[in-house]
């Protein structure tokens, strides 16, 4: 028994290595610069947080402890949709404090001590329920399935396939009328997309106050089919205009994997097309890469930081046989006027304005290490 066991552990470390290559892995932090995963389907999950079976946060402001509780909750999901640490492409930490960030990544080198080191990124938020730290993440399923599977409201298994990632949106007005009016706008999306909503995989919510998240769940469950809410992440911003906007990512229709050209750039009705982001980006086929976040260095001066960042994106690009035309989905965390101004600088310089990836773009209330702009990317090997 010991040696099937032993047989089928190494059956699957390997085929988690064939799957995954995992570019620029650092012992010091557990996590890799990158990492590029072959078709295959891919686990999505809503935000994990670090409470016991009993509801009870597990020991207040102890972040390794918590950390802890966070991946031992993690498992437990994993293991529903086939899947497991050694097959996790991207780790996303939302922590409520930047400074703990040297502890996490001591934790994180202890438990991805083998070649499996995922891609991290940091945000900084502070979270609605006590927690101070919360993840959510990417992960390789052995489950092979033909449409999109909820595990429940914690998370969703994407088919292997075309995949579609649609840029944030939003409508003014109220919590409420603001949620309300971006789903009915991202339903239209999706039916002009060739798709509906049971093909959503997950959505990602920016919003002004995370402690009013019931107004936005009332909103989704209103739209949503009974049981069948794809898993959601919250993400507390900081905007005069808009009290939420939208994200999501969804299954494409099948035909778009038979397209000639691996990744599909488009334009949504009634939006204007912009040269810095695609209103939605369709994956036909090909190795998706994920990256950790980026930063600069320069202190306290945010071009300087937005152009180091993107000579580092560009490094990396190289690095996983990709180019700026192959990224597909990004996200732009940045911590004031200066830093947003930075990115529209710096991104016509980079970007065919044909080819630009998906894209939202969020003013935090802190950022990571002290830094004033960071960049989240997805690409695709070309």
């Amino acid at each position: 028994m010991k040696c099937l066991m032993l047989t089928l552990f190494l059956i699957s470390s390997m085929a988690a290595s064939a799957q995954m290559k995992y570019i620029d892995p650092s012992v010091q932090t557990g996590s890799s610069a990158a990492v590029i995963v072959e078709a295959a389907p891919l686990v999505h999950t809503a935000q994990i947080f670090p409470f016991n079976a009993k509801g009870e946060l597990t020991v207040k402001d102890d972040v390794r402890a918590q950390l802890q509780q966070v991946f031992s909750n993690a498992v437990v999901i994993l293991n529903k949709t086939g899947s497991d640490l050694d097959h996790l492409v991207k780790l996303n930490l939302h922590i409520s404090n930047e400074k703990s960030i040297p502890e996490i990544e001591q934790l994180l080198a202890v438990k991805f001590k083998s070649t499996h080191k995922p891609a991290v990124t940091y945000i900084t938020q502070q979270l609605w329920n006590g927690a101070a730290i919360a993840a959510d993440l990417v992960a390789v399923s052995r489950t092979n399935v033909s449409k999109v599977k909820y595990i429940s409201k914690a998370a969703a298994i994407l088919p292997q396939g075309g995949v579609t990632y649609v840029s944030g949106q939003a409508i003014k007005g109220n919590l409420e009328e603001g949620t309300h009016g971006t789903l009915q706008q991202l339903d239209a999306s999706l039916k002009y997309l060739g798709m509906d909503k049971q093909d959503v995989v997950q959505l990602k919510a920016y919003l002004n106050n995370t402690a009013d998240i019931s107004v936005v769940e009332k909103e989704l469950a209103a739209y949503f089919p009974a049981g069948a809410i794809p898993p959601i992440v919250y993400v507390e911003w900081i905007s005069k205009e808009y009290e939420i906007e939208i994200e999501l990512i969804a299954a494409s229709p099948t035909a778009t994997t038979m397209r000639d050209t691996a990744i599909t750039f488009l334009d949504l009705p009634g939006m204007v097309h912009s040269p810095l982001y695609s209103k939605a980006v369709q994956v036909n086929k090909g190795k998706k890469i994920y990256f950790s976040g980026l930063y600069g260095t320069t202190p306290g001066n945010a071009q300087a930081q937005t152009e180091e960042l993107f000579i580092s994106l560009k490094k990396l690009l190289q690095a996983t046989g990709s180019d700026f035309t192959h990224l597909v989905k990004a996200t732009y965390f940045h911590s004031d006027v200066d830093g947003s101004a930075a990115l529209g600088v710096v991104r016509p310089k980079y970007y065919d304005p044909n080819r630009a990836p998906a894209a939202t773009k969020a003013q935090l209330k802190v950022m990571p290490l002290d830094k004033r702009v960071s960049v989240d990317m997805i690409g695709l090997v070309q």
